[in-house]
Parts: C-alpha cells; structure tokens; sequence
C-alpha cells in the first residue's frame, strides 16, 4: 500500500504507532492534568454508580428526562463488540447500514446511509468529537476510541439539544473511558480470526499516592481478505468491474487521559486506511483500488470546581481535526465519475472550541446554565483527476450557542424540567430548542415520564458547500427541524427493569443527497415531504439463577405524511435477545445474542429482506489466575445472509454484509 497516491498529500502523511506512544509518552512525562471523579455528572440528573453490570435491578440514570441505557465494560467483554456501531445497534430503536467503508447509524425511523452519523452527538468524557466539517464521527474500525478502553457508554434517544449540544438532533451518545485506578496495572490483548484479521492492544493505567491518575493505550489493526462486500452484477457488460476484490484494512490509534485535583486532560489519535470496492460521497465502485484514509487527533483540558456552596463549574477547551483522503481508479456507472480516470479527494476539518456550564440547586429549583463557542477553521477540500485540480474550497465558521435549563422539585415524587438552547451559526439567524418534560414516581406501581422537544440542525459544511464546487453557507438550504412528544414508564428504583417508550416524531425540511442539476457530483436540497415517525420500545431484564438475561423489541412506523409512503432505511420491527455469564463448569462461561432486524425499504424502494443472526462467545481461564482468559467467538453463527441498504447513488442499493466469522481472543489483565 505504500504506493498509493493518498500518501503524497503532505497532510496525510502516515503516523506509525511507535511515533504515537513516543509523543504520548513524551507528553505524559512532562505535564500534570487532572480530572474530577464525576465531572460528567452534569449531563444527568443524580447519576447514580454503575456496578458494570448490564443487567441492574436499578434502572440506571433513572431520574433522567429522557430515555437513557448504558453499555459496560462489563457487556463489551460479555458480547466481544469490536467497534461503537456494533455496540449501539443492540439498543432499542437503533439499527446500523454499512456500505463497505463506513457504518451509519440510523435512530427510531430515521437514518441517511453515508452521512457520517451527524445527526447523533458523540461525547467523550465531556468533549464534542462530531468533526468540524461533516459534523459526523466514525463508528466503525475507524472510530475515535478502542472499546477496549471504555468503562461505559451513556445512550440517549431523542433531540436532547438544550443539554447536550447542536448535533443532538436524533440522540446522544456519551462515552466514559476507563481511569488509571480503574484499570490498576497492565492489560495486554490479542485476536485472531479467520478472515484474516488480527488485533492488538496494550494499556496501563494506574493511581498514585499523590492522587494523580493516569491511563494510556494504544491499538494495532491489520486485515486483508476476500471483501464482505460481494457486489451483484448490473449488466454483462459491468460483470468485470463490479467483481469482489480484496478488503484490505490497516490502523492503529493512541490514547491517553491524566487527571489530578480539578484538572482532567485527554489527548487520542487515530490513523486508519481501507481499500474497498465501494467509492466514498456515491461515486460508485472503484475496480478494486479505491482506498480511503481516515485520521483523527483530538484533545481537551477541563477545570471542574464545586464551590462551598455547592455551585458546580466546568470549563472545557477542546479541539479536534479530522482529515479524509479518497483516491479511486472508477469504473463507475453512475455519472460523477469516468471510467479509468484515477481521482483523489482531499478534506482537512479542524475546530477550536471553549466551552463553561455553571449548576447551582436553589431551593426547589436546580438551575444550570452554559455557553458553548466552536471556532471551525479551516475547512478545506479540494478535487483531482489524473492530478488535474477539478475544484478547491475553503470556508471558516463561527458556532456560538447558549443554554439554560431548571429542574423544579414541585413534590418529593414528582419533578418538572424546562430547557432552552439557542445556536448560532456564522452570519445565519439563530435557533432556538426547547425542552420540556415531566417527571413522576407513583409509589408502588412505576416512573412515568412525559417529553416534549424540538430541534433544528443546520446543514453541514458538505450540504451547505454544494458539493464541494462552491463556498459554504452560500447555498439555499433551510435548518430541519424536528418535533418530539414522548411517553414513558418504566420500573421503580429497587424493582427488576422493564421499561416502555411510546414516541411520535415530525419532521420537516430534511436535507437529503441529489444528483446536481449539471450531473456531474452531489448536492443537497430540503426534501419537501413531511416525514413522521411513531413507534414504541419495550426492554426487560431478568436476574436468574443461572445467568442473566435481557431484551429489548423495537416498532417504528416512519412514513411521508402526505403520500403514506414508508420511509426508506428504516425496519419496522427489530428486536434482541442477550444471556450472559452462564456457567459452564468451574472456569468456563458463556455469552449469547440473537438478533432480528425487519425488512427495509432501500433508496429505490426495494426491500431488503429481514434476517435473524446469533452470535455466541465462550470464555475459558485455564488456571486459577483470573488475569488471563482464552475466549472463542463465532459472529453469524448461522452463516445468514444479510443485506444493507445503501445510499441510492450506487449502482446497486443493497450490499451483502460479512458472513460467518470464527474468533480466538487472548486476554491478560494485572487486575
């Protein structure tokens, strides 16, 4: 791969894992950052501790105005979940499209295969890692953090924007990442599987005398094998063209977090490349030498402070810089693309953002209250074929945004919340998110919850940009904006879980991909259909004897107000069924999951069929040191076939995802 054209842009050019632990190492040694135990606590009302257990009696973050589940270290080893999107596509209500270079995640009925998840807020320990151009973040291989590293992952449904931030449009997910005490010494991990990939990752973490915490890792990724993209043939006359071809993956990533008193820093970086039969942007297929190039760096100190009189402070400078390199060789069908004719796509992204948020409990009233500044500079892109420049952009932004939220205790069961944000982008207008819900215990029988929410989410630096020909925010698209009214009960504190959500969603304005007038790349207009979605979640846990189990189905209609039509990419009916931990003998346990996602409807409006799979992992530790641990795990273990829906600029608008995969894993902890 050494020879491949994305390497000679200046800006891509490889970090290898040795530079990155050298730099991380460099920078550990010499500086001391800290980090408050809770410093997330903010985000939710009277968090309660995790055990690392899924299945917890105690409904977590209960108190929560919305509808909130948490993923543990503890399932990730359970269930072997290699990347965020496996992870999150478990939850009720979401679903996950993967186009052979990118997954994209969809939420309760609405999903836009190809957008980079920008519509979901990703958080870090508190920082904003949705990127500065595409407002998206990676969840595949590519992803800003190994799993391997997180303690757990806070996930959200619904428009929570005036308290988590612009992109929380459909949802929010917050990831918590393990510390130095709670890792205690050195992990060492190693797997194997039989589509030629191989993974390896070392940490440290550890807590000094001195109360400074410290934790660090780094990740190695190789792979090459026959694709799990198996393209179906159009016509005879592209059978040639659209033949499988090698997939072939290479990564590594870096990160380290340091806290002492009231000061937490991060700093993570991830280098991932992929050559695949599939053309980013729906351009179509690339003959086998397509080859994408995704690299991340992000950072972020915070000052956490809680005064004698219980006022809570955060402040948080962060940035994050985001670059993708495409390079092709098309034998494309579609018309943004000529055949034989090798192009090479640039974008450099950055933002710079400070951020502070004040808490104060006034009586009956938790009143908190913050601002948010994100300096987006540059955002650069630019085009080439056969390294004749086909077109450049540049464009910088300013996104300042104000919330204020009061949580009023009108009773000991029962709590009202009002919440406001306000975004403003450049020189546009601003928008303004309301937020409302109602919060009751009825003693005895169950928690109810009832949520009111609206959001816009402005275009994106690509939407706005017109495909890259000309300067953002100079375009005609208007803010989408959505509409929520949400139900939900769910089991007292203290009782065995269950939990019921009944939702109704509009939406209107949504920004959807076209073909440009002229033909030739994509471009972004307001669809003009109104879109709505209804649809209820159920999940319920139960503790037995003789392990632990969990559930969860999902129902969504999404439809065209207007025509009926059902909306494209999204299942009507998904469930989950997880056990865990079931023993089979003195050293030996074992883990199962059997999915079902319903049939969907692709771009062209054919149907992808519905498919059942079952993976399974059996945990062996063959000598009374519980440090080490022999695991074997099968994914697809009915070697299903299952096909995605992908964007309908393809060729083809449905792509058979990887069957049957054997893994051997080896896991070693000091712990």
């Amino acid at each position: 791969m050494s020879s491949n054209p994305i390497r000679v842009c200046d800006g891509m050019r490889r970090t290898r894992l040795s530079a990155i632990v050298i730099a991380l190492t460099s920078l550990l040694c010499s500086t001391v950052f800290a980090q408050s135990d809770n410093f997330d606590d903010m985000f939710f009302d009277d968090m309660p501790p995790i055990s690392g257990d899924f299945l917890n009696d105690e409904p977590p973050l209960s108190d929560a105005a919305a509808y909130v589940t948490v993923v543990t270290a503890r399932d990730i080893e359970h269930f072997g979940y290699r990347t965020l999107a496996e992870i999150i596509s478990t939850q009720a209500g979401f679903y996950v499209s993967d186009d052979g270079l990118r997954p994209s995640l969809g939420v309760r009925g609405f999903s836009s295969p190809g957008e980079l998840n920008s519509r979901i807020l990703l958080m870090l320990n508190g920082q904003r890692l949705n990127d500065g151009g595409f407002d998206g973040w990676f969840a595949g291989e590519n992803g800003p953090i190994d799993v391997l590293n997180i303690e757990r992952i806070e996930i959200i449904r619904g428009p929570g924007t005036s308290a988590f931030g612009a992109n929380a449009w459909a949802g929010v997910i917050n990831i918590k990442t393990k510390s130095g005490r709670q890792r205690d010494g050195v992990d060492a991990y190693l797997q194997l599987d039989d589509r030629d990939r191989q993974v390896a990752s070392l940490a440290f973490g550890q807590r000094y005398a001195n109360g400074l915490d410290i934790d660090l890792s780094a990740r190695v990724l190789r792979a090459g094998a026959e694709s799990a993209v198996q393209l179906p043939e159009i016509s005879p006359s592209h059978a040639d063209a659209l033949r499988p071809t090698l997939d072939i993956r290479d990564g590594e990533s870096a990160f380290l977090q340091a806290a002492f008193g009231n000061w937490f820093a991060q700093y993570g970086i991830t280098d991932y490349e992929k050559s695949s039969p599939i053309d980013a942007f729906g351009s179509g297929f690339s003959n086998g030498v397509g080859v994408v190039r995704d690299l991340q760096r992000f950072g972020m100190l915070q000052w956490h402070h809680v005064s004698a009189a219980g006022t809570e402070t955060h402040v948080r400078l962060h940035q994050e810089a985001t670059e993708l390199g495409l390079t092709s060789l098309s034998a494309s069908t579609t018309p943004t693309a000529t055949n034989g004719q090798q192009q090479f796509t640039y974008i450099d992204s950055s933002s710079t953002t400070i951020e502070a948020d004040v808490s104060r409990t006034l009586g009956i009233h938790q009143v908190s209250g913050g601002v948010f500044v994100s300096r987006q500079s540059p955002l650069f892109s630019f085009t080439s074929r056969n390294g004749i420049l086909l077109a450049s952009n540049r464009s910088r932004s300013t996104f300042r945004s104000v919330f204020a939220q009061d949580e009023v205790r009108l009773s000991e069961n029962i709590s009202a919340i009002v919440g406001l944000r306000v975004d403003k982008r450049g020189e546009t207008g601003a928008v303004i998110s309301p937020r409302l819900a109602w919060v009751q215990h009825i003693p005895g029988h169950f928690d109810l919850k009832i949520l009111l929410g609206e959001a816009s989410r402005r275009p994106n630096w690509l939407e706005d940009s017109d495909g890259f020909t000309q300067k953002a925010e100079l375009s005609d698209i208007d803010d989408e904006d959505i509409h929520t009214f949400e139900v939900q009960f769910a089991a007292l504190p203290g009782r065995p879980y269950w939990h019921v959500s009944l939702y109704d969603y509009r939406i209107d304005e949504q920004i959807v991909p076209t073909f440009s007038q002229d033909g030739v790349g994509l471009q972004y207009i307001n669809s003009s259909a109104k879109t709505r979605s209804r649809g209820i979640e159920l999940e319920r846990r139960w503790r037995l004897p003789a392990a632990n189990l969990a559930f969860n189905l999902t129902y969504t209609r999404s439809e065209d107000e207007t025509t009926g039509l059902r909306s494209p990419f999204s299942p009507r009916v998904m469930g989950n069924l997880r056990v865990s931990n079931v023993s089979l003998g003195k050293r030996l346990t074992m883990s199962g999951e059997l999915r079902y996602r319903g049939d969907q409807l692709t771009a062209r409006r054919e149907t992808s069929p519905s498919t059942f799979q079952v993976f399974a992992s059996m945990r062996w530790q063959p000598w009374a040191d519980r440090n080490f641990a022999v695991i074997l795990r099968a994914r697809n273990l009915g070697d299903r076939t299952a096909l995605d829906p992908v964007s309908g600029f393809y060729p083809v608008d449905q792509l058979q995802q990887p069957g049957r995969t054997l893994a051997l894993e080896l896991d070693w902890r000091s712990q």
